[in-house]
């Protein structure tokens, strides 16, 4: 009987495990002449642990776990830089129409 609950209770942890995946994107408005800022940088943390990173000098999505590199194949690492490349690309401009709202007129208002 004492098997018998011993299989239960490791069942039982197996499926009440969570995991956590973020992603963070940081955009400046211009570039900076610090080393290692960049002008766009992208980063994904699974359970707390960065997996891949990307910035704006690079421009290539780099694995940052052993594991990362050798199980996910080539075209995953090269799609995920075209994501990063299309999310930089747009920061620029969403950044322009947070901080100066077009009107009608053609003109800009600052928020």
């Amino acid at each position: 009987m004492s098997s018998f609950r011993f299989y239960i209770h490791i069942s039982l942890l197996f499926t009440a495990e969570k995991h956590s995946l973020y992603y963070i994107y940081t955009a400046l408005s211009k570039p900076v002449d610090l080393p290692g800022i960049y002008q766009f940088t992208a980063m994904a943390l699974l359970d707390d642990i960065q997996i891949d990173y990307y910035n704006s000098e690079e421009q290539k999505k780099i694995p940052k776990q052993t594991w990362m590199k050798e199980k996910m194949q080539e075209d995953y690492w090269e799609k995920g830089t075209q994501s990063r490349k299309s999310k930089e690309h747009l920061s620029g401009s969403h950044q322009l129409t947070q901080l100066y709202q077009p009107r009608e007129n053609g003109t800009m208002s600052q928020s």
